[in-house]
Formats: structure tokens, C-alpha cells, sequence
């Protein structure tokens, strides 16, 4: 088993994000040989290819999570995060980058993987003043606290909405923490409510706030 693994996502329209993602591993020394997966959500043979020759190991994550209603593709990337260990049974701890993020210093990587083996999950509040403008002007507490009403209740939202928002697109956890569970379990209660772009941060948040 590996002591960590990079895993990420990426379909075809994604893919010129995930080659930049995958490049900036490999640049560095300590990430020439990290193991990379890569949930693929309708990557082309070319695609697949060039991520093969990089050393990334693909795999077709299925539906976590049924839906009553057609679903884009890429909302698998959403569902799956809960069950990553199931998708990436070869590594001790998993490190998650959305594929529109790169690796600029590697103290980054080495700072997730400490706090995975201190508290069993590492993750980084998105907290920055320049939020407001790209949230139709509205305070951005006004948006979490919209989120988590519809995907919980009243309640929730007004015990979270003032922390700041757990970003979900770059994490690290032990494949056997019990956050996963947890995750998995809110997610699929919210989904039961409703279908929101930011379900799956939304019940990570829950979970990590409260669980």
C-alpha cells in the first residue's frame, strides 16, 4: 500500500485543467513518482493516453448516490468524494486536488499529509475578503447560510453559517478515518432534500462542524 495517493477528476472538457494539475506534480522531485488516480467522467482515448503516460491510474467511479433524474457526468466527481477509499483502495492516506488546482510549493502536499496523521483529516477554510464581489455582492455568510437550510434545515444554518466554509477541493484524510462515513451519510440526507451544486461541501462541513 502507498503512503499517500493523489487523486483528482477530470472529463474532457476539464482535461486541459487536469494535464496542468498532473505537470505540476510531476515537476517536482518528490512528486515524480507519486501515484495518481484519476476519476474519469468521460475523458477521450487521447485523454486517457497522456494521462497513462504520466502514470495516473484511471478509474470509472460509477454512480455513488442514485438520483429519480438524469444527472450531468461530471456530478459523480460530487458524489464520489465520500467514497474515496472504495475508489483508491491502495493508499494510506488519500490527498484530493480538484483538477483546476496546481501544486506551487510541494510544503503544501507536506503540510496536508502531516495534519492526516495528526487528526486523521486535513482540509483549509476558503476565507478571503475578495469573496463578496463574486457572490453577487450578497456577504458570503448569506450564501452558507442559504446552503445549509436547503440542504439541512434552519437549525443547522444558523449554528454554521458564521464559521468560514471548509473548501472540499483540497483535502487529505486516513482511508480509515471515520469521516469518511460520516460524509457519506449527511451527504446522501441533503441529497434526499435537495440537489445543490455545493451538496457535497456542504455535508463535509456539517460533518467536520459537528460530527
Amino acid at each position: 500500500m502507498h503512503p499517500f495517493v493523489i487523486a483528482t477528476a477530470g472529463d474532457s472538457a476539464y482535461f486541459p485543467l487536469l494535464q496542468g494539475l498532473v505537470r505540476s506534480v510531476r515537476a517536482f522531485p518528490q512528486g515524480a513518482g507519486v501515484p495518481i488516480t484519476v476519476l474519469d467522467l468521460g475523458l477521450g482515448t487521447e485523454e486517457r493516453r497522456w494521462l497513462a503516460n504520466e502514470g495516473a491510474r484511471l478509474v470509472a467511479p460509477g454512480w455513488d448516490h442514485p438520483f429519480d433524474q438524469p444527472m450531468p457526468e461530471y456530478f459523480k466527481a460530487m458524489v464520489s468524494r465520500p467514497h474515496l477509499p472504495r475508489h483508491v483502495p491502495d493508499a494510506a492516506v488519500i490527498l484530493w486536488l480538484d483538477a483546476d488546482c496546481w501544486v506551487q510549493d510541494w510544503s503544501a502536499v507536506d503540510l496536508l499529509l502531516a495534519g492526516a496523521a495528526a487528526t486523521g483529516f486535513a482540509i483549509v477554510p476558503e476565507l478571503d475578503r475578495a469573496h463578496t464581489p463574486f457572490y453577487d455582492g450578497a456577504p458570503y455568510a448569506h450564501h452558507l447560510h442559504d446552503w445549509y437550510k436547503a440542504c439541512f434545515d434552519e437549525a443547522t444554518a444558523r449554528r454554521l453559517f458564521a464559521y468560514p466554509l471548509l473548501n472540499c477541493g483540497v483535502f487529505a484524510a486516513q482511508r480509515n478515518a471515520p469521516h469518511w462515513a460520516l460524509w457519506a451519510r449527511l451527504l446522501a440526507d441533503s441529497l434526499r432534500r435537495t440537489v445543490l451544486f455545493v451538496s457535497e461541501q456542504v455535508a463535509l462541513n456539517v460533518a467536520l462542524r459537528t460530527g
